[in-house]
């Protein structure tokens, strides 16, 4: 609340610090303005300045600024998080993703709740998002995360800022109305940001309609690798489910389109190695396919109908298709990598079979 408060008593031009205080011109008026002190000190004339870590200049918060403030400062502290094991090759997928949110994410969303972003601004937040997952994933600088967010229940940067705006809204409506936020807002009506950021389509939903957003982001995506993912957003079981670290990655790396990757001659001779073909290939075991659950659609790929029907629990009872599954994914690999040892691996679903 009291970051609003803030911006109105900016929009006057004044930084209230007694020990760094400055009086902000547009650029037009900075060469010839009237020098103003504080305390017998001369305040300087700038242009911009970051007061409790968000950037104000003349007209207020200055959005741009905001993410090329946090920006640096993000991906700095995510690769030091990299380097200590939210990586590929440390802590589990599910682990590294909640150190993200817990520890990077609000650096780049603090300030977000009494911003109307301009749609360069959330592309550039997603930018910096999309950045700290591929190091967690180790993903080149062009692979796409929209199947990695929607595992792991990340939405995106423009969804989380109608979020942050919706939540602000609802508590300042019931503020006291003695309070600085409530009296700024009253008497200053027509220069106040609630009446901007009051225009949220998800504020203006609620509470008719409140899941809507989660709902069209599926609906809203032609990907083939998203829409086999579960509908809604929400943590993808196959990030807790009892597995082998080879397992899962084995079941991540599908969801996400790396297995099988590239598509290549398939060494069966007939077709190359992509996930239709796979899924019909003749040196895969049939009768592990014929475990798989039926998909009620044919036109829907049975390894993804297989990992979307899994249980939402690890308390839940092992499906009987499990251990074939994960077989079959291990038969992918070996088609799509057999340059790559697989002997060690003579047995599959252990850890969630002896659980049962």
């Amino acid at each position: 609340m009291l970051h609003l408060a803030t911006q109105h008593s900016f929009a006057l031009g004044f930084r209230w610090s007694p020990s760094k205080c400055a009086i902000i011109y547009p650029p037009s008026r900075s060469a010839n303005h009237p020098d103003l002190s504080l305390y017998d000190e001369i305040l300087p004339a700038v242009e911009e300045f970051i007061y409790l870590g968000v950037p104000f200049r003349n007209k207020g918060i200055h959005g741009p600024s905001i993410v090329t403030h946090c920006r640096s400062g993000a991906l700095a502290t995510m690769a030091t998080l990299n380097a200590v094991g939210a990586c590929w090759s440390g802590f589990s997928l599910l682990l590294s993703s909640r150190l993200y949110r817990t520890f990077i994410r609000p650096k780049f969303e603090y300030g977000l709740a009494i911003l109307p972003l301009k749609r360069t601004d959330t592309i550039q937040l997603e930018k910096i998002q999309d950045k700290c997952l591929r190091m967690i994933v180790g993903g080149h600088r062009t692979s796409s995360t929209t199947v990695l967010k929607h595992i792991c229940h990340l939405p995106s940067m423009s969804f989380r800022a109608d979020v942050l705006i919706t939540k602000f809204c609802i508590r300042a409506h019931y503020l006291p109305s003695g309070c600085l936020l409530s009296l700024l807002h009253c008497h200053h009506s027509q220069s106040s940001s609630l009446v901007t950021l009051r225009h949220n389509t998800l504020l203006q939903s609620i509470p008719i309609d409140l899941n809507f957003k989660t709902d069209q982001l599926r609906l809203s995506s032609n990907q083939v690798l998203f829409l086999a993912c579960r509908p809604l957003l929400e943590v993808d079981p196959i990030l807790f489910l009892p597995a082998t670290r080879v397992e899962r990655s084995r079941l991540v790396r599908w969801r996400m389109g790396w297995l099988p990757g590239t598509p290549k001659d398939c060494p069966c001779g007939t077709d190359h190695t992509s996930r239709r073909h796979l899924a019909v290939c003749s040196l895969v075991p049939v009768h592990l396919l014929a475990c798989l659950p039926i998909p009620s659609d044919q036109n829907y790929n049975p390894i993804d109908f297989a990992i979307t029907a899994l249980p939402n629990s690890s308390q839940a009872l092992c499906p009987s298709y499990w251990v074939a599954l994960l077989t079959i994914l291990w038969h992918f690999d070996k088609l799509c990598s057999p340059d790559s040892d697989y002997t060690h691996e003579t047995h599959f679903g252990t850890l969630w079979v002896g659980l049962s």
